[in-house]
C-alpha cells in the first residue's frame, strides 16, 4: 500500500507541476503578444512620419528616409507574422527614425 500511495503522490505532483507550467506559458505568450501589438503601433507611427517627411524632401535625404521606412516595414512584418524580433533592434529602428537624415 506504501508503494501505491507514493506512486499516486508522485503522479499527481508530476500533473500539478504540468499545469502550472501550461498556465505560465501561456500568461507569458499573451504578455508578449501584448508588447508585439504595442511594438508594431510604435512602429507604424514611426513608419508615417518617415512617409510625409519623405515626401517633403528630394535627393539623396528622400531615398535615406525611404530605406529607413523599407526597414520599418520589414519589422512590422515580422511581428506580425509572429516572427521574434529583438527589443534592441526595434528601439534602433525608433531611434533611426525619430533621428531623420543622418
Amino acid at each position: 500500500m506504501n508503494t501505491t500511495k507514493t506512486l499516486l503522490l508522485t503522479l499527481f505532483a508530476i500533473s500539478a507541476t504540468g499545469q502550472m507550467a501550461a498556465a505560465e506559458s501561456h500568461a507569458i505568450s499573451e504578455l508578449k503578444a501584448g508588447q508585439q501589438k504595442q511594438a508594431v503601433a510604435r512602429l507604424k507611427a514611426a513608419e508615417d512620419g518617415l512617409a510625409r517627411r519623405a515626401d517633403q524632401t528630394k535627393g539623396g535625404a528622400r531615398q535615406v528616409l525611404l530605406l529607413e521606412q523599407q526597414r520599418l516595414n520589414g519589422l512590422i512584418d515580422d511581428l506580425e507574422h509572429g516572427k521574434a524580433v529583438a527589443p534592441e533592434e526595434i528601439d534602433r529602428a525608433l531611434h533611426r527614425a525619430e533621428q531623420g537624415t543622418p
